[in-house]
């Protein structure tokens, strides 16, 4: 039969074409991908992303980005429950008339690593496009990685990092926001100081050994 998605975001092209992203059920676990839907309501293409680093329990698309200037180009980002704390995040490149996947941004492989899901991407109206990982919750033997935010641009064929910005602790499924003033927004999601409500959003499916001990949320405003 035919498999079992779940859609997570939406974005829709000046010409009525509906963009879908979530995951493609395959039990126990899941995988990104991206629908394109007509104005009439039939398919245009699916694209299937393949999930980025060690094989996670549930990866799904975590945002959806449209740049019509210009080329068009169809931007998705992965990302994964908050109890997967390792890689598994990454930003691709899609054609919005096929779904021909055209380059990936992995963080993981780069010289300082980012690790975890990934926010949804923003763009800025240069085409720069704005996206943050989560880091790495600290484990008892393990010490934990904070989250980046990265602004990265894109050719045609590959992506290529303008700036990177280290988060104090980490930023979960935290989207980027720009300002008036062309500063870019966006807040870490940790754990507050004697436990919070924000601490709940970690229940029940968290391992709460696992969350930074004394932590607080930040708000980051970068120019």
């Amino acid at each position: 039969g035919e498999p079992a998605l779940f859609v997570r975001n939406i974005t829709v092209g000046a010409d009525g074409r509906i963009y879908v992203g979530g995951a493609e059920v395959q039990f126990p676990g899941s995988s990104p991908v991206v629908l394109a839907v007509n104005p009439d309501g039939t398919f245009a293409w699916p694209a299937v992303v393949e999930p980025q680093g060690y094989p996670a329990p549930a990866q799904w698309t975590g945002g959806l980005a449209l740049r019509e200037s210009g080329t068009p180009v169809l931007y998705a980002s992965t990302t994964h429950n908050r109890g997967t704390n390792g890689v598994g995040g990454a930003l691709v490149a899609l054609d919005p008339a096929t779904g021909a996947i055209l380059a990936t941004f992995d963080p993981s492989t780069l010289p300082t690593p980012g690790i975890g899901g990934m926010t949804a991407p923003t763009l800025g109206a240069n085409g720069t496009i704005y996206v943050g990982i989560r880091g790495k919750h600290p484990t008892t033997s393990v010490a934990g990685v904070n989250g980046r935010m990265y602004a990265v641009t894109f050719s045609g064929t590959a992506f290529t990092v303008a700036w990177d910005f280290a988060v104090q602790g980490q930023i979960d499924w935290a989207t980027p926001s720009i300002g008036a003033d062309g500063g870019l927004y966006f807040g870490s999601t940790d754990d507050r100081v004697g436990g919070s409500w924000i601490k709940s959003i970690f229940d029940p499916w968290y391992d709460m050994t696992e969350i930074p001990p004394d932590s607080s949320p930040f708000f980051y405003g970068v120019h």
